[in-house]
């Protein structure tokens, strides 16, 4: 594990997540093909404010916040759309079960 056990600077009842502190980072992190997989499974990068940064490498970071992680997001344009063709769906969409 890159970070380590993280978990222990945590504060209990927190929510923990793993992200970037730029749009540049993220793209390093996720290529537009493996985004589009990413899409069409219902999932889009967003935009959120972390309460305490726990680790970080040059990519991605550990951090932790109040809010649950689905709460107070805006969602950012990762890719400019069809950066990669997705291919055609003729079953319809499939969203992350809640």
């Amino acid at each position: 594990m890159q970070f380590g056990n993280v978990l222990r600077r945590s504060i209990v009842g927190m929510s923990l997540g793993c992200g970037c502190r730029t749009l540049e980072q993220l793209r390093r992190w996720f290529t537009p093909t493996e985004y589009a997989t990413l899409r069409r499974f219902g999932y889009c990068a967003v935009k959120m404010e972390a309460g305490r940064i726990l680790a970080e490498s040059d990519i991605q970071c550990v951090f932790e916040r109040a809010k649950p992680l689905r709460e107070g997001v805006e969602p950012v344009e990762l890719y400019p759309p069809n950066v990669v063709r997705e291919p055609s769906r003729t079953h319809g969409t499939q969203q992350p079960k809640t």
